[in-house]
């Protein structure tokens, strides 16, 4: 209601469009939201790369390194910095854009991965009232949706 629809339909920043006439409070106050929720993106993919680098190293999938645990924090360090490390440099190296499609397309990956081992986890494993289950038909779902839109998002 507050940009007419011809104005955000030629835009390639639509919610800005909406603080352009905002006051500055609020445009300063959009910007900080904006940030802290990027940074939130960052670090819970961070978190979640390293633990699936830990994972597969502790599997021996990965070299044993990766699932070096800090004493302290008892948390996968080596994995952590090289995560870290990896995304400063591709930071420093990539235009932002790009940077943020790469980022979308291994988050799709992942999940049609983890799709994938959930569906062979449920073809072999015996059924056990113990322990959270869904239906087959999730993770199918779940891997074809997740392929379309990695799909969809190359080209």
């Amino acid at each position: 209601m507050a940009v007419p629809p011809e104005a955000l339909a030629g835009s390639s920043a639509p919610l800005a469009l909406v603080f352009t006439d905002a006051p500055e409070a609020m445009q300063i106050s959009f910007t900080a939201i904006a940030v802290v929720a990027t940074v939130n993106g960052v670090l819970i993919q961070m978190i979640m790369v390293s633990r699936i680098m830990y994972g597969m190293a502790d599997r021996g999938r990965l070299p044993a390194g990766f699932a070096r645990l800090s004493i302290r924090t008892q948390t996968p360090s080596v994995a952590t910095a090289f995560v870290a490390i990896c995304i400063l440099g591709l930071s420093l190296f990539l235009p932002i854009a790009r940077l943020a499609e790469w980022t979308s397309q291994i988050v799709l990956s992942v999940f049609v991965c983890v799709n994938l081992a959930l569906i062979a986890i449920k073809r072999r494993a015996i059924s056990a009232d113990d322990h959270f289950s869904i239906p087959l038909l999730v993770p199918v779902c779940g891997t074809i949706i997740s392929g379309i839109l990695l799909v969809v998002s190359l080209f």
